[in-house]
């Protein structure tokens, strides 16, 4: 079994894959001031930039996409999956939480700029989208959207400071991004059994869930350099069971803050 499962692994993270990604985020921390004047800030500085303008056009085009007959919920997924998921790849390799923050700058310039060239209309028809989901305000998009990715920031820098391995903070980011878009695309696609406890779900939506939390937990592990046997499957499992549980019991927008805490906790358990 543990060598049907290394090969599976080995073909879909190759090793040399696994070790780049790991060690870049290895660099040496520096002092505040020493880190200015050094190679890693040049790296950071650029690294800054090109995401800044990845996500200026990434809003760009969810901008244009909002003038199509694409649903509101769509483009919300849009968002969910491909900003979450490129936030957990580019995230580590950072050498340097300022560098993490300079980004987080240049984005918030270029959603200004967005916001001014598009006389509001960013603001107006896609963060405070009508209609995402039933009974809520038109503003809960937008306060959801700052609450999640203020958890986040505060997962980085528990991930970097207390943990030293930000790898943990991708993790939440890909478990936010990977489950929560695959309940709500495969609960609205596939016909199924629909239940409520606090809120309404469907168990085609988390069964959805239960295997994006698979993924991306087998992804971070992978990564990582974890030895992929029986035990590690059986606590990627279980941990993917308790992010379905905590889906099925959140309500609203909730899960978008517990499914990342919970992500970080049971990726220190699986590691």
């Amino acid at each position: 079994m543990e060598s049907i499962t290394s090969l599976a692994m080995a073909c879909i993270f190759p090793k040399s894959l696994g070790f780049l990604f790991y060690n870049f985020h290895k660099f040496e921390i520096l002092s505040f001031r020493n880190y200015f004047y050094s190679m890693a800030f040049i790296f950071d500085f650029y690294l800054a930039l090109i995401s800044a303008i990845i996500g200026f056009f990434l809003l760009l085009i969810l901008l244009i996409i909002k003038n199509t007959s694409f649903q509101s919920w769509i483009i919300r997924k849009i968002v969910h999956f491909l900003g979450g998921t490129f936030i957990a790849i580019v995230v580590p390799f950072y050498s340097h939480y300022l560098g993490v923050l300079l980004a987080i700058a240049f984005f918030l310039l270029n959603f200004i700029v967005l916001i001014l060239c598009s006389q509001t209309r960013l603001l107006k028809e896609y963060f405070i989208l009508r209609n995402c989901r039933k009974n809520e305000k038109n503003y809960s998009f937008l306060f959801n959207t700052i609450a999640t990715l203020l958890v986040l920031l505060v997962i980085y820098l528990v991930s970097n400071f207390l943990f030293n391995d930000v790898l943990l903070f991708s993790a939440a980011a890909l478990i936010i991004s990977w489950a929560d878009t695959a309940g709500e695309v495969i609960g609205r696609s596939i016909p199924s059994i629909d239940f409520q406890i606090f809120g309404k779900k469907s168990l085609a939506g988390s069964f959805g869930v239960l295997l994006a939390s698979v993924a991306s937990f087998f992804v971070i592990s992978s990564l990582m350099g974890l030895s992929v046997n029986e035990l590690l499957i059986l606590k990627i499992i279980t941990s993917s069971i308790v992010c379905s549980i905590v889906e099925i019991l959140s309500w609203g927008w909730i899960d978008n803050l517990l499914l990342p805490v919970i992500g970080i906790i049971l990726m220190l358990w699986i590691i």
